[in-house]
């Protein structure tokens, strides 16, 4: 919540141009430790028209979708923010268990559309 809080607060200013949300400005409004461990971290949407569309788009790009099919995955976590247009800013973080071996190989087949 608190990096797509910092998103919002932040929109319009180029530290949302390209892959600038991925790194905190200490000096803007909403900055925070939290919050920019997970820009490093998270996949981001800034202006999507719901959660659901973010998730597809996230899906439909082979770097995004790669953190979500992991075999190692143990915990999501979701920030969203609404801007005054009535879109969304969000933050998709995930956890995985990465010191820990998954035997056999993975359960997970991508298949294009």
């Amino acid at each position: 919540m608190e990096h797509a809080n910092y998103m919002l607060q932040n929109q319009g200013t180029d530290a949302m141009v390209g892959l600038n949300p991925h790194t905190q400005r200490s000096n803007l409004p909403g900055a925070s430790a939290a919050g920019a461990a997970c820009a490093k971290a998270a996949d981001l949407f800034v202006g999507v028209s719901d959660l659901g569309v973010a998730i597809d788009e996230w899906m439909a790009g082979m770097y995004h979708c790669r953190p979500m099919l992991d075999p190692k995955l143990e915990r999501i976590g979701i920030g969203y923010a609404r801007l005054p247009d009535g879109m969304l800013t969000a933050a998709l973080r995930f956890e995985n268990a990465t010191r820990r071996a998954v035997p056999g190989p993975s359960p997970i087949l991508r298949t294009s559309k």
